[in-house]
């Protein structure tokens, strides 16, 4: 499987599924239908070709795979959405800290120049 080929906003419904463990709830909190979600996860399902959730008793249950890729992918969704929060509140006029990685000789070029910059 190509990533081109990969749905990448089936992964936010994965995750709320798998938080919530309920199809009903994700579909709540991502303001989408039951089936809308329930349509959502079998498209992923499909692509990998691997079962994510499975029943448990009324509810669902994830899969050891369901929870890799949780683990996994939970943390790269915060970022990005971090990222995006984070361009909404961005600001030329507002301070901001860099960091700069430079050889010695680099370095002691730039830094006098600095230093005198009074903006």
């Amino acid at each position: 499987m190509k990533l081109s080929d990969f749905d990448l906003n089936l992964m936010r419904v994965f995750l709320t599924v798998y938080r919530f463990q309920s199809i009903t709830v994700a579909a709540e909190v991502l303001d989408l239908t039951q089936p809308g979600v329930s349509g959502a996860l079998k498209r992923l399902q499909n692509q990998l070709g691997q079962q994510l959730f499975v029943r448990d008793g009324r509810g669902i249950a994830p899969t050891h795979l369901a929870h890799e890729m949780a683990r996994q992918i939970e943390p790269a969704l915060e970022a990005i959405e971090n990222t995006l929060n984070d361009a909404q509140e961005f600001s030329v006029e507002g301070k901001r800290r860099f960091v700069v990685y430079a050889t010695e000789p680099v370095m002691l070029n730039l830094v006098p120049k600095i230093e005198a910059d009074k903006s």
